[in-house]
């Protein structure tokens, strides 16, 4: 698979490459979340910012790059638990307090709980899926110049949705809440 800390030298200065407005450049837009339902009026937003786009002479293209959003996912959760304990453990050494569900919310507890768990397996694979999703869109850019998503599939989530404080959420949980 090669290296995954090279990178390439630029062909233009960025300064340059974003001042394009040209025909040539290419803007593939996607009004889906990698197979996640999008409420409507996120579709529309996206498609709107396609006109603008269009507006301004990009090419406009809408596609979706493919890679397996569920391992994906498997990754992402890897990566975030491990950066909550982390973060946990940090602000631990800095404030000489002890991490516990007294001291902690629990879906802080869980996910540091979770991190401790982790093996370098665990990374291992996690790091892997990164590279292959990594290397498959360093291959879209190759031939697109943006990539337009929605960032996330509905509209703003009702206060409350996300109930920090529920012990019955784990940290797999509380990371699947964000991509339903």
């Amino acid at each position: 698979m090669g290296s995954a800390r090279v990178l390439l030298r630029p062909l233009a200065p960025s300064r340059r490459a974003l001042a394009w407005t040209d025909a040539s450049t290419a803007s593939r837009v996607s009004s889906t979340r990698f197979g996640v339902p999008v409420e409507p009026e996120v579709v529309a937003a996206v498609e709107a910012t396609a006109v603008q786009l269009a507006d301004l002479r990009h090419h406009v293209e809408f596609a979706t790059p493919v890679f397996d959003w569920e391992e994906f996912l498997v990754a992402e959760r890897v990566f975030w638990i491990q950066f909550s304990t982390d973060c946990v453990e940090t602000l631990s050494a800095l404030s000489g307090i002890e991490p516990s569900p007294t001291t902690l919310e629990a879906s802080n507890w869980n996910a540091y709980q979770a991190g401790l768990k982790l093996t370098a397996r665990d990374m291992s694979r996690a790091l892997a899926i990164q590279n292959a999703t990594s290397r498959t869109m360093g291959e879209f850019f190759t031939r697109y110049d943006v990539l337009v998503t929605p960032t996330t599939n509905s509209t703003a989530l009702p206060l409350g949705f996300l109930d920090h404080n529920d012990p019955t959420i784990d940290a797999q949980r509380w990371c699947d809440l964000f991509h339903e």
